[in-house]
């Protein structure tokens, strides 16, 4: 972002975000909040399922959300561990399809 959002708005701004992002961190165990804010560095941490699908829409919504009040000006993927996107390929390879 640009510039920091507001104090008064951010509360609002998460939740709304936190909603339309709650189908993209389904399997979110890492924390309780699917996203958070650091205003120091005017960006946003969004925990999620991962998948580059849901990247592309995840930044979708982001532009959406902000576009005509401010402007994303990256979306990057944090580096994982080798050990760990190994355990996240074998724990969706067991998800069964289609729901329960």
């Amino acid at each position: 972002m640009l510039r920091p959002i507001p104090s008064e708005d951010l509360e609002k701004i998460t939740k709304s975000l936190s909603e339309k992002l709650k189908p993209y961190s389904e399997n979110h165990t890492i924390s309780e909040e699917i996203i958070k804010y650091n205003p120091a560095k005017r960006n946003f941490k969004i925990f999620y399922d991962g998948r580059e699908e849901s990247r592309a829409e995840i930044l979708e919504i982001f532009i959406s959300e902000f576009g005509k009040k401010n402007r994303v000006i990256s979306f990057s993927q944090p580096k994982t561990s080798k050990l760990e996107k190994i355990y996240l390929e074998m724990v969706m390879a067991d998800e069964p399809k289609g729901g329960s």
